[in-house]
């Protein structure tokens, strides 16, 4: 441990970096931050200014500044480490380079034994010249429970199974006892719950032992302690569980609903998706989904005629000792018309389990890598993935662009912190992220949002103590329960998805790159409506089944969709974008092309372009978009540039006009009295590491009030701020200037710093700037001592 402290340090504290070293690290960041600020189905690709090769020794430094913080067991294997191979032989010689042994060599995914601690290893391979290839940490992905009053900055390694928990002010809220389970052979053999933030109202079996029991009595009936039919597990009850409230008595349906599930009444998100005329074109026939989860209960009888094959990725047996993958499976596709519970959106479809978490949700990044591997060796249509984490990673989204290049459908979870922050993989340009929606069509509470997610659909709500707002589905033991989270939307949307393949075969074609994107085109022009909201939080409407389905009938594949993108000034770019512009002012787009698949290029010949506008308030000529100055807040446009047969669009929303970016101190919410600084300085000791796009956490550090933050402001008069947002909401880019530079140990996708160490000491200059038209600009300078 002494040795392993020393190298700690003298890593920390004794690097001296020149000028070409901190291009490398810029170029690191342009090449792995895939991450973007908008709602998108994007070209991953090098920003076009860059012209550097990358390092193998600067990315391993990299990644050992990454896990430099992290505590090892915890957050990730302290011995161990994954890469992507394409043999075992090969993965066995990249062993060998780091002294390593190899593991596991499973779909294309190896794992290693270094014999030391990761952060050691990656450092002295980064000095080898032994080494040609990245070995990367293989982080433990945890299914955690929601709990509000605990944020996901401490923890940016965490993934998080989406279901959402109530909020801090239920002080009911205890930890379940995990049991551990070697091995299974049904789904009744073993089971757990998760802990106090998940939302799970179980119907409790005769046998069980529980802990805050609450009753059922009706589709609406509030929640009660009083009585042992239901149990939740947000208030800390154990999840035994029987079969369905209503399998000994026929509950009332609907006219229009003429099948003998007995509990369709308890299932209200089929109409809000308006499914059943969907099913007009399709139930779902001939299309396979997989589930990337804890598994399947796969003897469930609203289950098991629809579950075409199973794997699992580090398990012996891939069947669900936890729950929540079997509940996202029956909403996708549990049977319909078999007189057990309720029915899924696409109730024909096949099901291919891929266990990838454990009895306590716990995986491994190597493990959901070749979960994904697994999946597409499986030749299915659709993968549904309801996690989630705040970290990006290069190798997942290499496999999920795998994925999308053959045809396949990837559908994930926005995440349930509330907040516009991205959460991979939904945020991948190439993966279907989706929001959750309420019993009555508004954005959840605990929702993620903003312009990166694509759709919305039904996740229940849990701001309520009434059972029936969240969503009812299969469960382990043959039996049924209430949860709620984006972890519930998200098999919604892989359903509708299902659907769309089933009303238009041509679209199921694993072969074929683009035709993923034209489903997820269909998918977003189906939502229909106004934009889901929950205070200021905005995403876009709830999906609508039957219209995706008839879209479906007239969609094309477009092979050309991965060859043009569009460019906006944070140098976030995509194929179908969206952004913000303020009345009266203009934002530049630029299209650039990808060259195979890794660079980006400025087009050669942009008179070419046919620009087009469907809004005459937002005109756009060369790429120049200028909004009227009468143009109302909340007006958007879509614009369209079409190229070479290719078509590019980029929608924009009206926004108030940014009269500042700056530092709010000591801002009251009350009052709005406040001072807006555009310019902070921060002393900080060497060695030190700020996350620079996290500006609450910047702000607080600098020992300022609570209440301090950068924030956009808008309507701003006399020491009184009456509107603002906090600097996540709008598109920006974050650029560094001086002669000193400091370590970049992880950046976001357009190119901006996110993380950076300062290892010298001397004065660091950095620039945010809002690229709504406003070019409102906040400028932070660090001293180091």
């Amino acid at each position: 441990m002494d040795n392993f402290e020393n190298e700690n340090q003298k890593f920390r504290n004794g690097r001296n970096r020149s000028w070409i070293s901190a291009c490398l690290a810029i170029c690191i960041i342009l090449v792995f931050s895939l991450d973007t600020v908008y709602r998108t189905h994007e070209v991953r690709a090098l920003p076009p200014e860059s012209g550097l090769s990358v390092s193998v020794s600067s990315i391993l430094k990299s990644e050992a500044a990454k896990i430099s913080d992290l505590q090892p067991g915890n957050d990730y294997v302290p011995n161990e480490g994954y890469f992507l191979a394409d043999s075992e032989e090969s993965a066995r010689s990249i062993a060998e380079e780091y002294n390593a042994s190899l593991l596991t060599y499973e779909n294309g995914v190896a794992t290693v034994d270094f014999g030391q601690d990761a952060y050691i290893a990656l450092l002295n391979a980064s000095v080898s010249t032994n080494v040609d290839a990245v070995i990367y940490p293989d982080y433990l992905l945890q299914c955690h429970d929601m709990d509000e009053s605990v944020t996901q900055d401490s923890e940016p390694s965490t993934i998080v199974f989406d279901e959402a928990g109530f909020d801090p002010g239920d002080s009911d809220e205890i930890h379940s006892n995990m049991m551990n389970v070697d091995s299974i052979s049904s789904c009744a053999a073993a089971f757990d719950t998760v802990s106090s933030g998940e939302i799970n109202l179980n119907a409790a079996s005769s046998n069980s032992v529980s802990t805050n029991e609450v009753s059922f009595n009706s589709p609406d009936s509030p929640v009660d302690d009083s009585s042992s039919m239901i149990t939740d597990e947000a208030a800390g009850s154990s999840s035994n569980l029987i079969v369905s409230p209503n399998q000994s008595s026929q509950p009332s349906i609907a006219a229009s609903q003429t099948v003998s599930d007995p509990d369709a009444s308890l299932q209200w998100f089929h109409e809000a998706l308006n499914d059943s005329k969907a099913w007009k074109q399709g139930e779902g026939e001939g299309v396979t989904i997989a589930v990337i989860d804890t598994g399947i209960c796969t003897n469930h009888m609203d289950l098991r005629a629809n579950i075409q094959g199973s794997s699992a990725a580090g398990f012996t047996s891939s069947e669900d000792d936890h729950g929540h993958g079997s509940h996202c499976a029956g909403i996708i596709a549990a049977v319909r018309g078999n007189v057990y519970g309720g029915y899924g959106i696409a109730p024909k479809a096949k099901i291919y389990s891929i266990k990838v978490a454990d009895y306590k949700g716990q995986m491994r990044q190597s493990g959901l890598i070749a979960g994904i591997r697994a999946a597409i060796n499986a030749d299915v249509d659709i993968i549904n993935m309801s996690l989630g984490s705040t970290s990006y990673s290069s190798n997942l989204e290499t496999v999920i662009n795998e994925a999308d290049e053959k045809g396949i459908v990837c559908v994930a979870s926005a995440g349930n912190d509330g907040l516009d922050q991205k959460n991979y993989p939904a945020a991948y340009g190439s993966v279907l992220a989706v929001a959750a929606s309420t019993r009555t069509g508004a954005l959840a509470s605990y929702s993620n949002y903003g312009s990166w997610v694509d759709i919305t659909a039904p996740g229940g709500e849990t701001k309520t103590k009434i059972a029936s707002d969240r969503i009812y589905s299969t469960d382990l033991n043959n039996s049924y329960s209430y949860k709620a989270g984006t972890s519930m939307a998200c098999p919604m949307a892989a359903g509708v998805a299902a659907l769309v393949l089933s009303s238009n075969p041509a679209l199921k074609n694993s072969d074929t790159p683009g035709a993923a994107a034209a489903v997820r085109e269909v998918m977003m022009d189906s939502c229909k409506g106004d934009d889901s909201t929950y205070g200021t939080h905005s995403a876009p409407p709830c999906i609508d089944a039957a219209l995706a389905a008839e879209n479906a009938k007239n969609a094309v594949i477009d092979e050309t969709i991965f060859r043009y993108a569009l460019l906006d000034p944070s140098m976030t770019y995509s194929n179908h974008g969206t952004g913000y512009i303020c009345a009266g002012k203009r934002v530049t787009l630029r299209m650039v092309v990808m060259n195979d698949n890794k660079r980006l290029s400025y087009l050669s010949h942009p008179k070419d372009i046919t620009w087009s506008s469907d809004n005459s308030n937002i005109s756009v000529k060369n790429g120049i978009v200028r909004c009227s100055s009468a143009a109302a807040v909340g007006t958007q446009a879509l614009i369209t540039a079409t190229y070479n047969g290719s078509r590019c669009t980029w929608k924009f929303t009206v926004v108030p006009k940014t009269t500042k970016i700056g530092w709010a101190k000591s801002l009251d919410a009350l009052t709005g009295k406040g001072t807006i600084k555009n310019k902070a300085t921060l002393t900080v000791s060497r060695g030190t590491s700020l996350v620079l796009s996290e500006t609450d956490s910047l702000l607080n550090s600098m020992n300022k009030t609570a209440a301090s933050r950068v924030i956009t402001c808008y309507n701003v008069r006399k020491k009184r701020i009456f509107a603002n947002y906090g600097l996540s909401r709008g598109n920006y880019r974050i650029t560094m200037g001086g002669k000193k530079l400091p370590d970049i140990t992880e950046t976001l996708s357009n190119g901006s710093p996110s993380i950076v160490r300062f290892n010298e000491k001397g004065k660091y200059r950095f620039t945010y700037k809002v690229a709504d038209g406003s070019n409102a600009k906040f400028k932070l300078t660090v001293k180091v001592q």
